[in-house]
Protein backbone atom coordinates (compact mmCIF):
# COMPACT_ATOMS: atom_id res chain seq x y z
CA UNK A 1 0.00 0.00 0.00
CA UNK A 2 2.81 2.52 1.14
CA UNK A 3 4.62 1.80 -1.91
CA UNK A 4 1.64 2.14 -4.65
CA UNK A 5 0.97 5.57 -3.12
CA UNK A 6 4.60 6.64 -3.30
CA UNK A 7 4.26 5.76 -6.75
CA UNK A 8 0.92 7.92 -7.05
CA UNK A 9 2.77 10.75 -5.53
CA UNK A 10 5.53 10.33 -7.81
CA UNK A 11 3.88 10.61 -10.61
CA UNK A 12 1.64 13.17 -9.52
CA UNK A 13 4.58 15.44 -8.73
CA UNK A 14 5.96 14.95 -12.56
CA UNK A 15 2.46 15.99 -14.04
CA UNK A 16 2.70 19.49 -11.61
CA UNK A 17 6.40 19.85 -12.78
CA UNK A 18 5.94 19.27 -16.41
CA UNK A 19 2.24 20.79 -17.16
CA UNK A 20 1.15 22.40 -14.39
CA UNK A 21 -1.69 21.60 -11.21
CA UNK A 22 -4.25 22.07 -14.07
CA UNK A 23 -2.79 19.13 -15.81
CA UNK A 24 -3.23 17.22 -12.19
CA UNK A 25 -6.23 18.27 -11.83
CA UNK A 26 -7.67 17.09 -15.61
CA UNK A 27 -5.85 13.47 -14.74
CA UNK A 28 -7.62 13.05 -11.43
CA UNK A 29 -11.13 13.60 -13.48
CA UNK A 30 -11.38 16.38 -10.68
CA UNK A 31 -13.11 19.75 -11.21
CA UNK A 32 -10.56 22.76 -11.35
CA UNK A 33 -12.06 26.39 -10.46
CA UNK A 34 -11.41 29.31 -13.30
CA UNK A 35 -8.65 31.03 -10.53
CA UNK A 36 -6.91 27.52 -9.97
CA UNK A 37 -6.61 27.67 -13.64
CA UNK A 38 -5.49 31.31 -14.11
CA UNK A 39 -2.94 30.68 -11.40
CA UNK A 40 -2.00 27.84 -13.19
CA UNK A 41 -1.38 29.57 -16.33
CA UNK A 42 1.01 32.42 -14.74
CA UNK A 43 3.12 29.97 -13.12
CA UNK A 44 3.67 28.21 -16.58
CA UNK A 45 4.49 31.60 -17.69
CA UNK A 46 6.29 33.06 -15.07
CA UNK A 47 9.28 30.65 -15.83
CA UNK A 48 10.41 31.74 -18.90
CA UNK A 49 11.76 35.43 -19.61
CA UNK A 50 9.12 37.77 -21.41
CA UNK A 51 10.00 40.26 -23.60
CA UNK A 52 8.34 42.58 -25.91
CA UNK A 53 9.47 43.68 -29.68
CA UNK A 54 10.77 46.89 -27.66
CA UNK A 55 13.29 44.95 -25.52
CA UNK A 56 14.72 43.23 -28.84
CA UNK A 57 17.46 46.13 -29.35
CA UNK A 58 18.81 45.60 -25.44
CA UNK A 59 18.76 42.07 -25.60
CA UNK A 60 20.40 41.57 -29.61
CA UNK A 61 23.69 43.86 -28.44
CA UNK A 62 25.09 40.82 -26.90
CA UNK A 63 22.94 37.64 -27.38
CA UNK A 64 21.04 36.06 -30.40
CA UNK A 65 17.70 35.08 -29.12
CA UNK A 66 15.05 31.90 -29.93
CA UNK A 67 11.57 33.21 -28.81
CA UNK A 68 7.91 31.53 -28.42
CA UNK A 69 5.48 33.25 -29.58
CA UNK A 70 2.02 33.54 -27.70
CA UNK A 71 -0.67 32.20 -28.28
CA UNK A 72 1.17 29.04 -30.48
CA UNK A 73 3.40 28.41 -27.44
CA UNK A 74 1.04 28.35 -25.00
CA UNK A 75 1.07 24.48 -25.62
CA UNK A 76 2.88 22.87 -22.54
CA UNK A 77 5.10 20.82 -24.84
CA UNK A 78 6.64 23.85 -26.54
CA UNK A 79 6.89 25.46 -23.02
CA UNK A 80 8.31 22.58 -21.40
CA UNK A 81 11.41 22.43 -24.53
CA UNK A 82 11.85 26.42 -24.25
CA UNK A 83 12.31 25.95 -20.33
CA UNK A 84 14.47 23.10 -21.20
CA UNK A 85 16.76 25.22 -23.23
CA UNK A 86 17.39 27.75 -20.79
CA UNK A 87 19.19 25.02 -18.66
CA UNK A 88 20.83 24.06 -21.02
CA UNK A 89 21.87 27.73 -22.34
CA UNK A 90 22.39 28.93 -18.86
CA UNK A 91 25.74 29.71 -18.85
CA UNK A 92 25.93 31.11 -22.16
CA UNK A 93 25.55 35.26 -22.39
CA UNK A 94 25.44 35.08 -25.97
CA UNK A 95 22.08 32.94 -25.58
CA UNK A 96 18.46 34.27 -24.82
CA UNK A 97 15.65 32.09 -24.52
CA UNK A 98 12.06 33.54 -23.53
CA UNK A 99 9.36 34.30 -25.12
CA UNK A 100 7.13 37.49 -26.72
CA UNK A 101 4.70 39.18 -24.19
CA UNK A 102 1.08 38.92 -24.77
CA UNK A 103 0.43 42.11 -26.58
CA UNK A 104 3.01 40.98 -29.19
CA UNK A 105 1.77 38.91 -32.19
CA UNK A 106 2.78 37.26 -35.32
CA UNK A 107 1.63 40.42 -37.19
CA UNK A 108 3.73 42.36 -35.66
CA UNK A 109 6.90 40.86 -36.27
CA UNK A 110 9.44 42.17 -38.99
CA UNK A 111 10.44 38.96 -41.00
CA UNK A 112 13.26 38.34 -42.95
CA UNK A 113 12.30 39.07 -46.54
CA UNK A 114 13.07 35.48 -47.99
CA UNK A 115 10.58 34.42 -45.31
CA UNK A 116 7.57 36.87 -45.67
CA UNK A 117 6.11 34.50 -48.26
CA UNK A 118 6.34 31.23 -46.08
CA UNK A 119 4.36 33.15 -43.17
CA UNK A 120 0.84 31.68 -42.74
CA UNK A 121 -0.97 34.03 -40.04
CA UNK A 122 -4.01 31.18 -39.71
CA UNK A 123 -0.95 28.75 -38.71
CA UNK A 124 2.30 31.25 -37.50
CA UNK A 125 5.37 29.28 -36.35
CA UNK A 126 5.71 28.38 -32.44
CA UNK A 127 8.94 29.80 -32.13
CA UNK A 128 11.32 32.81 -34.23
CA UNK A 129 14.74 33.47 -34.31
CA UNK A 130 16.86 36.91 -33.82
CA UNK A 131 20.96 36.46 -34.94
CA UNK A 132 23.10 38.63 -32.71
CA UNK A 133 23.42 42.06 -33.99
CA UNK A 134 27.02 42.85 -34.98
CA UNK A 135 27.97 46.59 -34.24
CA UNK A 136 29.38 48.89 -36.58
CA UNK A 137 32.27 49.84 -35.15
CA UNK A 138 33.66 52.49 -38.57
CA UNK A 139 31.05 55.06 -37.91
CA UNK A 140 30.02 56.68 -34.07
CA UNK A 141 27.22 58.23 -35.32
CA UNK A 142 24.92 54.84 -36.36
CA UNK A 143 21.24 55.43 -35.68
CA UNK A 144 20.24 53.05 -32.99
CA UNK A 145 18.47 50.23 -34.79
CA UNK A 146 14.66 49.88 -34.01
CA UNK A 147 13.57 47.19 -36.34
CA UNK A 148 14.86 43.94 -35.91
CA UNK A 149 14.30 40.96 -38.65
CA UNK A 150 13.51 37.63 -37.43
CA UNK A 151 13.65 34.04 -39.03
CA UNK A 152 11.13 31.30 -38.37
CA UNK A 153 11.87 28.37 -36.52
CA UNK A 154 10.61 25.22 -38.87
CA UNK A 155 12.39 22.33 -37.15
CA UNK A 156 11.49 19.90 -35.17
CA UNK A 157 9.84 20.85 -31.84
CA UNK A 158 12.53 18.34 -30.00
CA UNK A 159 14.99 19.35 -27.75
CA UNK A 160 18.03 17.62 -29.26
CA UNK A 161 17.42 19.43 -32.30
CA UNK A 162 16.63 22.80 -31.17
CA UNK A 163 19.86 22.25 -29.35
CA UNK A 164 21.94 22.12 -32.69
CA UNK A 165 20.01 24.77 -34.07
CA UNK A 166 21.42 27.11 -31.23
CA UNK A 167 24.32 25.84 -30.96
CA UNK A 168 24.94 26.45 -35.09
CA UNK A 169 23.22 29.87 -35.30
CA UNK A 170 24.72 31.06 -31.97
CA UNK A 171 28.17 30.41 -32.08
CA UNK A 172 28.21 28.08 -28.46
CA UNK A 173 28.74 23.98 -27.67
CA UNK A 174 26.40 22.54 -25.52
CA UNK A 175 24.91 19.16 -25.57
CA UNK A 176 20.79 18.04 -23.96
CA UNK A 177 22.71 17.92 -20.62
CA UNK A 178 24.46 21.45 -20.67
CA UNK A 179 27.56 20.57 -20.66
CA UNK A 180 30.27 21.52 -23.17
CA UNK A 181 30.33 19.09 -26.16
CA UNK A 182 34.12 17.53 -27.02
CA UNK A 183 34.30 20.70 -29.54
CA UNK A 184 33.24 23.03 -26.67
CA UNK A 185 35.78 21.71 -24.12
CA UNK A 186 38.71 22.00 -27.42
CA UNK A 187 37.77 25.62 -27.91
CA UNK A 188 37.30 26.58 -24.26
CA UNK A 189 41.19 24.92 -24.14
CA UNK A 190 42.04 27.12 -26.74
CA UNK A 191 40.73 30.21 -25.33
CA UNK A 192 42.20 29.93 -21.66
CA UNK A 193 45.56 28.93 -23.53
CA UNK A 194 45.84 32.21 -26.00
CA UNK A 195 48.67 35.07 -24.93
CA UNK A 196 47.17 37.91 -22.78
CA UNK A 197 49.34 40.84 -22.30
CA UNK A 198 49.57 41.36 -18.55
CA UNK A 199 48.23 44.73 -17.05
CA UNK A 200 50.64 47.09 -16.13
CA UNK A 201 51.18 48.13 -12.71
CA UNK A 202 50.49 50.91 -11.22
CA UNK A 203 53.49 52.91 -8.96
Amino acid sequence: MMRTCKLILSSLLVLNATLGPSAVFQNLNLPISEDAASQSTMRLEGSLHHVQLSDLGSILENSCALLGIPPSDSDPSVHLLLVQLTQVFQNDAEVFIGRMGIFSNVTQIAWKPRYISHIDHESPPQLVFYVREVKDRTCLLVPRKTVFQAEPYIGRLVLETLVQFVNEKCGVFRTVTGDLSPTGLFHQHIMHNLYKPEKPVAH
